[in-house]
């Protein structure tokens, strides 16, 4: 049996954001899993192969969307013609339009053969998306790798029968039919390692942005997890409905074993952690740095993505500080403790607040993550977010970012906003969730808060706390300076500043509408 998997090309609003390059390590471990299953895997990275690939996307209401990667054209002619199955990646839901068109070329190209799609955006809305792609037979629902292979054993007329597969939806005969909910991997060892072999990994390191903090031509980045899961249930997430509530952790030998590998296979010296939850245990993630002191490996480690404080203590922090981690995200979400309980987000304000001067006294880089525009959020509670954003700028924090919120679909808001009529599930709204280029271009859903003023108030936000940061250590303003000279950055700052200018340089090739229309 042999499955092609694609990721699609992905949907961009802004020129800078063509610079932000990242790995689907989703699709490296489902590849990875299948190979280790015995299937014959091929892959298409309509991204990665043409980074520097830039077309337009009409959608209604909406100027300058680009689409980033292949042509339709290139996409079918890249999949192997003797394909017993072809799986299509839906991560996120800003690039719906952009796969849903990508499906449909495919089914053009290949009338016969079976097309699944799988990812968080396809996991949330099943049934809306089988019938916005009736090409489309089936979805995977969730943690993917086994319920994928079932599904490849099925249809090679081995396996078991399609009822009996946990995590999958179809459509029979025009009625919607979803099995239960698949078991979760609870030994993350029977995974195999991402199939990175498959991607054009030089391709990445070229772009030399790779990594989620820093920027150097030099710097090679590789995404890496050490657990799946969230114990965690914030409104404003997803990731119950793709993973539940259970976090599984790896050994750290193993994840140390892995670095190893990815040192001496593709020369990696910086490796972003993607974990779901962050630093959950507390005794893992002093094994964890122990063993990286005992081998001395030659990187810096980060977890820009951010991570739960509950395991955070001196000596953690410490741990962290002398086992290179660069930088983490603190995920705050709001300097409001209304917000903070309306959101779901258990965590306590002023431990918080605790544990953030330990790790600037220790000397590590962090960013602190603000959301504004929860729905009932108010005026109050966006003023505690800056009072919060002013003391962690003088404390010393590195980095702080404000956006306004966004209802992802699969979370908590999400389904209240669609149940009281303030979300139509459409292009137009999938496209609102991708980054905006302009303050006119913000929706809010908040019941106090109008769209100009939630894009101005994010400004303010970020201008209070780099203001205050500033003033405080007038070094780090010579250090941006620095930064965007050398075009090698050390600040997500700096980060956002060397990536406008190589936005500005860099040549992307407009290939025009080489794609058929959505």
């Amino acid at each position: 049996m042999k499955i092609c998997l694609i990721r699609p090309p992905l949907v961009r609003r802004t020129k800078l954001s063509l610079t932000e390059v990242f790995l689907p390590i989703g699709l490296a471990y489902l590849a990875g899993y299948l190979r280790k299953a015995g299937m014959e895997v091929a892959l298409v990275d309509t991204y990665g192969e043409a980074i520097e690939r830039v077309s337009s996307v009409d959608v209604d209401g909406f100027e300058n969307i680009m689409r980033q990667g292949l042509t339709d054209s290139e996409i079918v002619t890249r999949i192997p013609s003797d394909s017993d199955v072809i799986g299509v990646s839906s991560m996120y839901s800003a690039d719906w339009p952009v796969v849903r068109q990508v499906i449909r070329v495919i089914r053009q190209q290949f009338p016969t053969t079976p097309l699944i799609a799988g990812g968080e955006h396809v996991t949330v809305l099943p049934e809306f998306c089988l019938r916005d792609a009736p090409e489309l037979n089936f979805v995977v629902l969730g943690e993917g790798e086994r319920t994928t292979a079932g599904l490849l054993k099925a249809l090679s007329g081995k396996g078991s029968e399609l009822q009996s597969i946990p995590g999958l939806a179809w459509l029979d005969q025009n009625q919607f039919m979803m099995t239960g909910a698949p078991k979760r991997i609870r030994d993350l060892s029977e995974l195999a390692q991402p199939a990175w072999d498959l991607f054009p990994v030089s391709q990445y390191f070229r772009q030399g942005n790779l990594s989620a903090v820093v920027t150097s031509e030099q710097a090679k980045t590789l995404p890496i997890i050490a657990s799946r899961g969230c114990p965690y249930a914030c409104a404003f997430c997803p990731s119950v409905n793709m993973w539940g509530r259970l976090w599984v952790v790896r050994d750290p030998e193993e994840v140390i074993d892995e670095i190893e590998g990815y040192i001496r296979d593709y020369g990696v010296t910086t490796f972003d952690f993607y974990d779901q939850a962050g630093i959950v245990r507390k005794s893992w993630i002093i094994k964890f740095c122990n063993l990286l002191l005992e081998r001395k490996l030659p990187i810096t480690w980060n977890i820009p993505a951010g991570t739960r404080l509950e395991a955070l203590n001196k000596e953690v922090i410490k741990l962290l500080k002398d086992s290179r981690c660069g930088y983490f995200g603190f995920p705050l979400e709001s300097g409001s403790e209304r917000s903070l309980k309306l959101v779901n987000k258990q965590l306590d304000k002023q431990k918080a607040l605790q544990k953030l001067r330990w790790v600037i006294e220790a000397g590590l880089k962090t960013k602190i993550h603000f959301v504004i525009g929860f729905p009932d959020e108010t005026w109050r509670d966006v003023l505690a977010s800056y009072r919060v954003a002013i003391l962690a700028g003088w404390l010393g924090a590195q980095d702080a970012s404000f956006f306004p919120f966004y209802p992802i679909p699969g979370s908590t808001f999400f389904d209240r906003l669609l149940k009281d009529g303030h979300i139509e599930i459409n292009d137009k709204f999938f496209i609102t969730l991708t980054p905006y280029e302009n303050m006119s271009e913000v929706k809010s859903y908040c019941n106090h808060i109008g769209n100009r003023t939630l894009g101005w108030l994010c400004f303010l936000g970020m201008a209070l706390f780099y203001g205050v940061s500033f003033l405080r250590r007038p070094q780090r303003a010579w250090s941006l300076i620095r930064e965007i000279y050398t075009r090698e950055s050390e600040s997500r700052l700096g980060w956002h500043f060397v990536r406008t200018l190589k936005s500005k340089n860099r040549r992307f090739i407009d290939v025009g509408q080489k794609n058929q229309p959505i």
